[in-house]
């Protein structure tokens, strides 16, 4: 296998011993975007991958990791050699030990639907999550990681690699380049198919023809705003800002600039590949320039990774907990998150 390129810190002269512990990780690129495991905790990317165990071949390796933390099942008749990094350095926990890696890359395929994630404790406690990322964003992430316990040659890495991909052809170099994505406020007649389309993937409930009424009915009043994420024409993603919301604990008297935004939604295929985070960045602008000052988000105590993914977007303040109640009479417990604007 070729080598990629070399990481040699240097500073190892007083080293009187080496640790080597070799990686292996996979390339899966869909539709210009590539498999990354996103640490919403510290927010960096990283190729799915880790240790090679004692007695595995590099390969094996990676197909099992690649599978533990991102859920993929990589093909194995489409595994091809991409390339080793070598990293020498160091160690961070041991100054005289010197720290050696090969990572091996490998080009690859994998079975289109994802499975259970199966992560270690320490990767459960960074809340890993797959995301199929825009080469260029992911760059710029990495390169610009503020707080981890983490060497930054790892991020360092992964850029790097990003960048040779880009630059033998194998992903796009400019961040939505080719991409006809638009964020909007969504008209009525948008409203009225995004609902059709919803009530007809929910057939049987009253739910959704009673939330369709509540919807289009919200913002010809002007009490909600629908924003919608339209890619080529579809719309594959949503979300509300409801502008008088009734929160527990908060007074609408001295709070007025307060707003609730909920029915997060993205369709199936679409999730993982950033197009919700680039609707909740308009949104979020929008609401401002609109004088909005405090965002508030309701979760259910048991979705943990959702809470994590809205601690991702800045909602870290606990505001309170309730209840709500759907047409049909079920009732949901929330606990209530708010941002500054």
């Amino acid at each position: 296998m070729r080598t990629l390129f070399e990481m040699d810190k240097k500073d190892y002269s007083r080293c009187n011993h080496t640790y080597t512990r070799n990686s292996a990780r996979s390339i899966i690129i869909r539709d210009g975007r590539v498999a990354m495991v996103h640490s919403l905790k510290y927010d960096y990317y990283k190729f799915p991958g880790g240790g090679i165990e004692e007695g595995e071949n590099p390969i094996d390796a990676m197909i099992r990791e690649t599978r533990e933390e991102a859920g993929l099942r990589v093909v194995p008749e489409s595994v091809k050699e991409y390339g080793i990094v070598h990293r020498i350095q160091k160690s961070d926990k041991d100054e005289t030990e010197c720290f050696v890696q090969d990572n091996y890359y490998y080009l690859c395929e994998a079975a289109d639907e994802p499975i259970d994630q199966d992560l270690d404790e320490y990767e459960a406690k960074e809340c890993y999550k797959l995301e199929f990322a825009d080469p260029a964003a992911a760059i710029r992430k990495n390169r610009s990681v503020q707080e981890s316990p983490y060497n930054r040659m790892g991020f360092e890495r992964e850029a790097r690699v990003l960048e040779l991909l880009q630059a033998e052809g194998y992903l796009k170099t400019e961040e939505g380049e080719n991409e006809k994505y638009v964020c909007k406020i969504a008209s009525p007649e948008e409203m009225n198919q995004k609902w059709d389309y919803e009530i007809r993937l929910h057939p049987g409930t009253e739910n959704w023809i009673v939330w369709k009424g509540e919807a289009i009915e919200g913002f010809l009043s002007g009490r909600s705003v629908p924003y919608y994420g339209i890619l080529d024409g579809t719309v594959i993603c949503e979300a509300t800002a409801v502008l008088c919301p009734d929160i527990p604990q908060v007074d609408r008297t001295t709070e007025s600039h307060v707003i609730e935004l909920c029915a997060f939604r993205t369709i199936k295929e679409y999730r993982g590949k950033g197009y919700f985070s680039k609707l909740m960045d308009f949104m979020l602008k929008d609401l401002k320039q609109k004088g909005y000052t405090k965002a508030v988000v309701g979760v259910e105590p048991e979705e943990k990774l959702n809470r994590e993914i809205y601690r991702h977007w800045g909602f870290t303040e606990r505001i309170s907990t309730g209840t709500e109640t759907y047409p049909d009479g079920t009732v949901i417990n929330a606990e209530f998150y708010g941002r500054q604007l």
